[in-house]
């Protein structure tokens, strides 16, 4: 009888476009689609720091501002990466709406606008909430034939609904920060380097052949 082959390897990857550790995860997990399917999760929560008093939104300014640093660093020694801090916060449930739209209809693109996305947040310091920008990156990284249904998808009225499958599986299995990768019956929150990433993944594939 034939051996089994073992079953696709997926990591659920929970990400947030204004977030710069999100960025660092998702060129991170770019270089390993090859060994892996990667199924991104839309988690937008840096708009609702907006929602928060004045003094909590001044203390995770701070924060973010402190940390850049660092995570600029990081992204130059593991990517080579040039990053350049930008306004923050910032509503990204547009950005998040407009992978989705993406997702439905040219899902083979999706993986490219997402670091689209985060080279134009991040590297160049654009408005990624702003839909003509949104609109620009998408018919860059999706294509012209992209931009029918855009304009819907942007529409305020429609992001939670949009954003909700997502949201519920962060919550089902308790991710509340991003970013966060689920492979099997790991969790792991925070960004993880492409060492890190294939290291899991040559686990995983080991544990599925045992």
């Amino acid at each position: 009888m034939p051996k089994a082959e073992p079953a696709e390897l997926v990591i659920d990857a929970f990400i947030d476009h204004a977030c710069p550790h999100s960025a660092l995860q998702a060129a991170a997990l770019r270089a390993a689609e090859g060994d892996a399917t990667i199924r991104w999760r839309l988690l937008p929560i840096a708009d609702r720091i907006a929602e928060l008093p004045p003094s909590e939104r001044r203390m995770h300014t701070a924060r973010f501002v402190a940390d850049w640093p660092r995570v600029a660093a990081l992204a130059a020694s593991a990517f080579g990466w040039t990053m350049t801090r930008p306004e923050w916060p910032i509503d990204s449930r547009p950005a998040a709406a407009a992978a989705l739209h993406v997702r439905r209809t040219h899902p083979g693109a999706e993986s490219a606008l997402h670091q689209a996305l985060f080279e134009a947040r991040f590297s160049h310091g654009e408005d990624i909430a702003d839909p003509a920008v949104i609109a620009r990156i998408v018919g860059g990284a999706a294509g012209a034939g992209c931009l029918a249904g855009l304009e819907g998808a942007l529409d305020a009225g429609s992001f939670e609904a949009a954003l909700a499958p997502d949201r519920l599986e962060a919550e089902r299995i308790a991710v509340r920060a991003v970013p966060a990768i689920a492979i099997r019956d790991h969790l792991l929150v925070g960004a993880q380097r492409p060492a890190v990433i294939r290291g899991i993944i040559a686990q995983a594939g080991a544990e599925a052949l045992a």
